[in-house]
């Protein structure tokens, strides 16, 4: 159902975007280029995850991860190319037991965009690399003897590749600074986990999911 929505507001942008184009008082950005800082928030269904972790006496991760990164892109005609990124983490702890669960990706972005005025609207998709990687801790070592008698720590990693629709709206308030927000929504192939390079079961796979983004923009015009 997500897919089938977010192909139509594609589509409907996309068709916005045209018939805009075409209309005799709109004027198209000529060139832009820039990039800056960007903040995000991904929501990830974690049900299956949280289950297995608190059967084993984890508490459960938080489903909203606070992402940091940035990217920039260059564009002329309302045709623009550019690649950004993100990462961050959820954490959760109980006694002496911790889960670490960070998710990263980026890629190459390009996108179709149209301005009104101060205001640029923009379609595009994601095309890129993404990972994620779940650390547990239970207990800490005292000693030689109890490190190399118990597991401590046990990293798994999953990787792949991401792709995802982008709808963003960037303003300009000030000269070549530029305020812009955005939602996406990503795609992975990154559905086995991985412990020291060898594929283990019974770990649900990273679920896709909607992302939020807001960040400066430094650039003109």
């Amino acid at each position: 159902m997500r897919r089938k929505i977010w192909l139509a507001v594609l589509a409907i942008m996309l068709i916005s975007c045209q018939v805009a184009a075409e209309e005799e008082d709109f004027m198209p950005a000529d060139v832009f280029a820039g990039g800056g800082p960007t903040l995000g928030l991904m929501t990830l269904d974690l049900e299956r995850l949280n289950a297995k972790l608190t059967a084993n006496g984890f508490a459960p991760l938080e489903e909203s991860l606070i992402l940091y990164g940035g990217g920039g892109s260059a564009g002329v005609n309302g045709i623009a190319l550019g690649g950004w990124g993100l990462s961050g983490e959820s954490v959760s702890t109980k006694g002496n037991k911790q889960a670490y669960l960070t998710a990263s990706f980026a890629g190459f972005h390009p996108e179709r965009y149209v301005r009104f005025g101060p205001v640029t609207l923009s379609i595009g998709v994601l095309l890129g690399g993404g990972s994620a990687e779940l650390t547990l801790y239970d207990g800490t070592a005292t000693d030689f003897d109890s490190a190399i008698n118990k597991r401590y720590e046990t990293t798994l990693k999953a990787n792949g590749m991401v792709i995802g629709p982008t709808l963003s709206a960037r303003v300009k308030f000030a000269n070549f600074i530029h305020l812009q927000a955005g939602v996406g929504y990503l795609y992975t192939t990154a559905r086995e986990w991985k412990h020291r390079d060898y594929a283990i079961s019974g770990l649900p796979a990273i679920p896709d999911g909607t992302y939020y983004t807001i960040g400066m923009v430094f650039g003109g015009p």
